[in-house]
Protein backbone atom coordinates (compact mmCIF):
# COMPACT_ATOMS: atom_id res chain seq x y z
CA UNK A 1 0.00 0.00 0.00
CA UNK A 2 1.46 3.28 -0.96
CA UNK A 3 -0.07 5.60 1.83
CA UNK A 4 1.61 8.91 0.16
CA UNK A 5 -0.74 8.15 -2.43
CA UNK A 6 -3.37 7.31 -0.53
CA UNK A 7 -2.83 10.90 1.21
CA UNK A 8 -2.91 12.60 -2.63
CA UNK A 9 -6.11 10.52 -3.15
CA UNK A 10 -7.42 11.12 0.18
CA UNK A 11 -6.52 15.07 0.25
CA UNK A 12 -8.40 15.19 -3.59
CA UNK A 13 -11.98 13.51 -2.19
CA UNK A 14 -12.19 15.15 1.35
CA UNK A 15 -11.78 19.16 -1.20
CA UNK A 16 -15.71 18.94 -1.50
CA UNK A 17 -16.83 17.12 1.33
CA UNK A 18 -14.96 19.99 3.84
CA UNK A 19 -16.63 22.84 1.74
CA UNK A 20 -20.00 21.21 3.15
CA UNK A 21 -18.37 20.47 7.09
CA UNK A 22 -17.95 24.26 7.27
CA UNK A 23 -21.04 25.48 5.68
CA UNK A 24 -22.82 23.71 8.18
CA UNK A 25 -20.72 24.87 10.88
CA UNK A 26 -21.42 28.78 9.50
CA UNK A 27 -25.10 28.21 8.71
CA UNK A 28 -27.02 30.42 10.90
CA UNK A 29 -30.58 28.67 11.30
CA UNK A 30 -33.95 30.56 11.82
CA UNK A 31 -36.19 29.95 14.68
CA UNK A 32 -38.84 29.03 12.15
CA UNK A 33 -36.36 26.41 10.85
CA UNK A 34 -35.31 24.84 14.04
CA UNK A 35 -38.91 24.60 15.10
CA UNK A 36 -39.68 23.44 12.00
CA UNK A 37 -36.99 20.35 11.76
CA UNK A 38 -37.88 19.77 15.71
CA UNK A 39 -41.67 18.94 14.67
CA UNK A 40 -40.68 16.95 11.65
CA UNK A 41 -38.35 14.79 13.52
CA UNK A 42 -38.51 14.37 17.31
CA UNK A 43 -40.58 17.18 19.56
CA UNK A 44 -43.84 18.65 18.65
CA UNK A 45 -45.57 21.76 20.15
CA UNK A 46 -46.73 19.60 23.53
CA UNK A 47 -43.30 18.07 24.02
CA UNK A 48 -41.37 21.17 23.55
CA UNK A 49 -43.62 23.07 25.76
CA UNK A 50 -42.53 20.59 28.14
CA UNK A 51 -38.83 20.27 28.04
CA UNK A 52 -38.44 24.45 27.80
CA UNK A 53 -40.52 24.80 31.10
CA UNK A 54 -38.34 21.82 32.39
CA UNK A 55 -35.20 22.94 31.28
CA UNK A 56 -35.73 25.73 33.63
CA UNK A 57 -34.65 28.52 30.91
CA UNK A 58 -36.33 31.02 29.10
CA UNK A 59 -37.64 30.32 25.43
CA UNK A 60 -34.72 32.18 23.55
CA UNK A 61 -32.02 30.52 25.51
CA UNK A 62 -33.54 26.97 24.41
CA UNK A 63 -33.87 28.00 20.81
CA UNK A 64 -30.65 28.96 20.86
CA UNK A 65 -29.67 25.33 22.66
CA UNK A 66 -31.33 23.66 19.35
CA UNK A 67 -30.04 25.61 17.26
CA UNK A 68 -26.94 24.46 18.31
CA UNK A 69 -28.18 20.72 18.53
CA UNK A 70 -29.62 20.94 14.52
CA UNK A 71 -25.97 22.16 13.36
CA UNK A 72 -24.38 18.70 15.06
CA UNK A 73 -27.07 16.92 13.60
CA UNK A 74 -26.31 18.12 10.07
CA UNK A 75 -22.66 17.84 10.63
CA UNK A 76 -23.15 14.11 12.18
CA UNK A 77 -24.77 13.46 8.96
CA UNK A 78 -21.84 14.82 7.01
CA UNK A 79 -19.15 13.32 8.61
CA UNK A 80 -20.90 10.09 7.81
CA UNK A 81 -19.89 9.43 4.64
CA UNK A 82 -16.41 10.23 5.74
CA UNK A 83 -15.63 6.26 5.84
CA UNK A 84 -16.42 5.69 2.45
CA UNK A 85 -14.60 8.56 1.11
CA UNK A 86 -11.40 7.31 3.12
CA UNK A 87 -12.09 3.45 1.51
CA UNK A 88 -12.49 5.03 -2.13
CA UNK A 89 -9.35 6.56 -1.68
CA UNK A 90 -7.56 2.99 -0.89
CA UNK A 91 -7.79 2.37 -4.55
CA UNK A 92 -8.59 3.45 -8.10
CA UNK A 93 -10.48 0.08 -8.40
CA UNK A 94 -12.90 0.79 -5.34
CA UNK A 95 -16.17 2.82 -6.38
CA UNK A 96 -19.14 3.88 -5.15
CA UNK A 97 -22.52 2.13 -6.68
CA UNK A 98 -25.18 4.74 -7.94
CA UNK A 99 -28.83 4.15 -7.31
CA UNK A 100 -30.77 1.90 -10.00
CA UNK A 101 -33.63 -0.04 -10.30
CA UNK A 102 -33.44 -3.19 -9.25
CA UNK A 103 -36.30 -5.93 -9.54
CA UNK A 104 -38.36 -6.50 -6.76
CA UNK A 105 -37.98 -2.64 -5.06
CA UNK A 106 -40.57 0.45 -5.89
CA UNK A 107 -37.57 3.02 -6.12
CA UNK A 108 -33.50 3.30 -7.22
CA UNK A 109 -31.63 2.01 -4.74
CA UNK A 110 -27.49 1.72 -4.12
CA UNK A 111 -28.47 -1.73 -2.69
CA UNK A 112 -24.70 -1.99 -1.59
CA UNK A 113 -22.03 1.12 -1.17
CA UNK A 114 -19.38 0.22 -2.64
CA UNK A 115 -17.62 -2.38 -4.40
CA UNK A 116 -14.29 -3.55 -6.24
CA UNK A 117 -14.81 -5.69 -9.60
CA UNK A 118 -11.10 -5.39 -10.98
CA UNK A 119 -9.32 -7.05 -7.78
CA UNK A 120 -8.21 -10.40 -7.26
CA UNK A 121 -10.72 -10.57 -4.75
CA UNK A 122 -13.92 -8.93 -6.31
CA UNK A 123 -16.65 -7.79 -3.32
CA UNK A 124 -19.48 -5.70 -2.42
CA UNK A 125 -19.80 -3.99 0.76
CA UNK A 126 -21.72 -1.84 3.01
CA UNK A 127 -20.43 0.14 5.13
CA UNK A 128 -21.81 1.02 8.92
CA UNK A 129 -19.65 3.67 10.59
CA UNK A 130 -20.41 1.85 13.86
CA UNK A 131 -21.45 -1.50 15.27
CA UNK A 132 -24.91 -0.30 16.94
CA UNK A 133 -25.91 1.73 14.09
CA UNK A 134 -28.73 -0.09 12.69
CA UNK A 135 -31.51 -2.37 14.60
CA UNK A 136 -32.59 -5.76 13.99
CA UNK A 137 -35.00 -5.15 11.39
CA UNK A 138 -32.19 -2.66 9.59
CA UNK A 139 -29.55 -5.36 9.97
CA UNK A 140 -31.82 -7.81 7.90
CA UNK A 141 -32.55 -5.18 5.28
CA UNK A 142 -28.96 -4.72 4.75
CA UNK A 143 -28.55 -8.31 4.37
CA UNK A 144 -31.19 -8.85 1.65
CA UNK A 145 -29.79 -6.01 -0.25
CA UNK A 146 -26.60 -7.88 0.10
CA UNK A 147 -27.91 -10.80 -1.34
CA UNK A 148 -29.47 -9.37 -4.32
CA UNK A 149 -26.15 -6.92 -4.49
CA UNK A 150 -24.68 -10.57 -5.07
CA UNK A 151 -27.56 -11.43 -7.83
CA UNK A 152 -26.94 -8.35 -9.31
CA UNK A 153 -22.95 -8.77 -9.67
CA UNK A 154 -22.88 -12.30 -10.29
CA UNK A 155 -20.52 -15.09 -9.27
CA UNK A 156 -17.17 -14.84 -7.83
CA UNK A 157 -17.78 -12.12 -5.45
CA UNK A 158 -18.07 -12.05 -1.57
CA UNK A 159 -20.51 -9.32 0.04
CA UNK A 160 -19.26 -7.77 3.42
CA UNK A 161 -21.13 -5.81 5.81
CA UNK A 162 -18.96 -3.70 7.62
CA UNK A 163 -19.24 -2.23 10.79
CA UNK A 164 -15.52 0.05 10.87
CA UNK A 165 -16.17 0.57 14.78
CA UNK A 166 -16.50 -2.70 16.36
CA UNK A 167 -18.12 -3.40 19.46
CA UNK A 168 -15.40 -4.88 21.85
CA UNK A 169 -11.81 -5.76 21.74
CA UNK A 170 -11.78 -8.58 19.32
CA UNK A 171 -11.97 -8.57 15.78
CA UNK A 172 -14.93 -9.62 13.96
CA UNK A 173 -14.67 -12.14 10.85
CA UNK A 174 -17.94 -14.22 10.60
CA UNK A 175 -21.18 -15.44 8.40
CA UNK A 176 -23.70 -12.01 8.69
CA UNK A 177 -26.48 -13.82 10.39
CA UNK A 178 -29.20 -11.44 11.14
CA UNK A 179 -32.44 -12.77 12.84
CA UNK A 180 -35.38 -12.62 10.86
CA UNK A 181 -38.38 -12.26 13.11
CA UNK A 182 -40.77 -12.82 10.38
CA UNK A 183 -39.57 -16.43 9.91
CA UNK A 184 -38.47 -17.21 12.97
CA UNK A 185 -34.48 -17.87 11.93
CA UNK A 186 -31.45 -16.21 11.22
CA UNK A 187 -30.77 -15.17 7.78
CA UNK A 188 -27.61 -17.01 6.32
CA UNK A 189 -25.39 -16.99 2.95
CA UNK A 190 -22.41 -18.52 2.63
CA UNK A 191 -20.58 -15.30 0.97
CA UNK A 192 -21.87 -12.56 3.07
CA UNK A 193 -19.60 -12.08 5.66
CA UNK A 194 -19.21 -9.87 8.61
CA UNK A 195 -16.28 -7.32 9.03
CA UNK A 196 -15.30 -4.86 11.59
CA UNK A 197 -13.08 -2.14 10.21
CA UNK A 198 -9.66 -3.33 11.12
CA UNK A 199 -10.39 -6.66 9.21
CA UNK A 200 -11.82 -4.83 6.29
CA UNK A 201 -8.69 -2.45 5.71
CA UNK A 202 -6.72 -5.55 6.16
CA UNK A 203 -8.48 -7.35 3.70
CA UNK A 204 -8.48 -4.36 0.97
CA UNK A 205 -4.83 -3.42 1.79
CA UNK A 206 -3.11 -6.42 2.73
CA UNK A 207 -1.68 -4.49 6.00
CA UNK A 208 -2.49 -5.52 9.67
CA UNK A 209 -2.43 -1.66 11.31
CA UNK A 210 -4.06 -0.22 7.75
CA UNK A 211 -6.84 1.21 9.64
CA UNK A 212 -4.96 2.70 11.87
CA UNK A 213 -2.24 4.07 9.11
CA UNK A 214 -5.64 5.69 7.65
CA UNK A 215 -6.66 7.39 10.42
CA UNK A 216 -2.70 9.01 11.17
CA UNK A 217 -3.24 10.12 7.07
CA UNK A 218 -6.52 12.07 7.45
CA UNK A 219 -5.18 13.29 10.98
CA UNK A 220 -2.39 14.99 8.92
CA UNK A 221 -4.97 16.17 6.39
CA UNK A 222 -7.08 17.48 9.07
CA UNK A 223 -3.52 19.22 10.50
CA UNK A 224 -3.11 21.17 7.15
CA UNK A 225 -6.57 22.16 6.96
CA UNK A 226 -7.52 23.43 9.91
CA UNK A 227 -4.45 24.40 11.32
CA UNK A 228 -4.53 22.13 14.59
CA UNK A 229 -2.34 23.30 17.46
CA UNK A 230 -0.31 20.92 18.58
CA UNK A 231 -1.63 21.38 22.32
CA UNK A 232 -4.12 19.01 20.66
CA UNK A 233 -2.27 16.09 19.98
CA UNK A 234 -2.47 14.05 22.90
CA UNK A 235 -6.45 14.33 22.84
CA UNK A 236 -6.09 12.74 18.96
CA UNK A 237 -4.05 10.07 20.46
CA UNK A 238 -5.96 9.61 22.84
CA UNK A 239 -9.05 9.20 19.73
CA UNK A 240 -7.14 6.92 18.41
CA UNK A 241 -6.13 4.85 21.33
CA UNK A 242 -9.91 4.56 22.34
CA UNK A 243 -11.24 4.17 19.07
CA UNK A 244 -9.32 1.13 18.18
CA UNK A 245 -9.62 -0.42 21.81
CA UNK A 246 -5.84 -0.19 22.66
CA UNK A 247 -6.55 2.10 25.50
CA UNK A 248 -5.79 -0.17 28.89
CA UNK A 249 -8.14 -0.58 31.43
CA UNK A 250 -7.07 -0.12 35.04
CA UNK A 251 -9.15 -2.71 36.86
CA UNK A 252 -8.92 -0.51 40.21
CA UNK A 253 -10.63 2.74 38.76
CA UNK A 254 -12.63 1.25 36.11
CA UNK A 255 -16.58 1.94 36.59
CA UNK A 256 -19.02 0.13 34.69
CA UNK A 257 -18.64 1.47 31.15
CA UNK A 258 -14.90 1.03 31.04
CA UNK A 259 -15.68 -2.72 32.31
CA UNK A 260 -18.52 -3.57 29.71
CA UNK A 261 -16.34 -2.17 26.71
CA UNK A 262 -14.15 -4.86 27.35
CA UNK A 263 -14.73 -8.40 25.39
CA UNK A 264 -17.39 -10.93 27.56
CA UNK A 265 -18.81 -8.64 30.73
CA UNK A 266 -21.60 -7.66 30.57
CA UNK A 267 -23.05 -4.79 33.08
CA UNK A 268 -23.79 -7.91 36.19
CA UNK A 269 -20.78 -9.01 35.33
CA UNK A 270 -18.99 -5.72 35.61
CA UNK A 271 -21.09 -5.02 38.92
CA UNK A 272 -19.95 -8.23 40.47
CA UNK A 273 -16.27 -6.67 39.25
CA UNK A 274 -16.55 -3.61 41.59
CA UNK A 275 -18.34 -5.25 44.24
CA UNK A 276 -15.28 -7.58 44.81
CA UNK A 277 -12.92 -4.86 44.13
CA UNK A 278 -14.41 -3.21 46.60
CA UNK A 279 -14.50 -6.21 49.24
CA UNK A 280 -10.44 -6.32 48.64
CA UNK A 281 -9.59 -2.83 49.07
CA UNK A 282 -8.39 -3.09 45.43
CA UNK A 283 -7.09 -5.82 43.70
CA UNK A 284 -3.24 -6.67 43.18
CA UNK A 285 -3.13 -9.28 40.19
CA UNK A 286 -5.61 -10.25 37.26
CA UNK A 287 -5.55 -13.56 38.59
CA UNK A 288 -7.94 -12.08 41.74
CA UNK A 289 -10.73 -11.92 39.04
CA UNK A 290 -11.18 -15.56 38.58
CA UNK A 291 -13.11 -15.95 41.58
CA UNK A 292 -15.84 -13.99 40.44
CA UNK A 293 -18.30 -16.05 39.86
CA UNK A 294 -18.46 -17.14 36.24
CA UNK A 295 -15.87 -15.10 35.31
CA UNK A 296 -13.31 -17.81 33.67
CA UNK A 297 -10.19 -17.63 31.61
CA UNK A 298 -12.05 -18.24 28.85
CA UNK A 299 -14.00 -15.55 29.26
CA UNK A 300 -11.28 -12.83 30.45
CA UNK A 301 -8.66 -14.55 28.01
CA UNK A 302 -9.03 -11.96 25.04
CA UNK A 303 -9.00 -9.16 27.49
CA UNK A 304 -6.14 -9.33 29.47
CA UNK A 305 -3.96 -7.83 27.43
CA UNK A 306 -6.23 -4.38 28.00
CA UNK A 307 -6.25 -4.37 31.53
CA UNK A 308 -3.85 -3.00 34.17
CA UNK A 309 -3.93 -3.32 38.06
Amino acid sequence: MDWEQYNVNLTLKLESWFEGVVGIQNKKFSNEEVLFELNKNTLDAFSAMVDVYSSGISFEDWIENEKVRQRQKSLQGKIGDLHELMILALGDSIKKRDPSVVSGYDKPLRIFDLYDDESENKWIAEIKNKHNTTKGEDRKASFEKLEKGLEIVGEGYNAYYVTIIRKAHKRVEQPFTPSDSTADRNKAHPNIIYLDGESFYTMVTEEEDALSRAFDVLKGILKRRFDINTVNEPLLDSLKQFTFFKVKININQADIAALTSLNGIGPKTAEKIIAYREQLDGFSSIDQLLNIPRLTLEILQPSIEFIEV
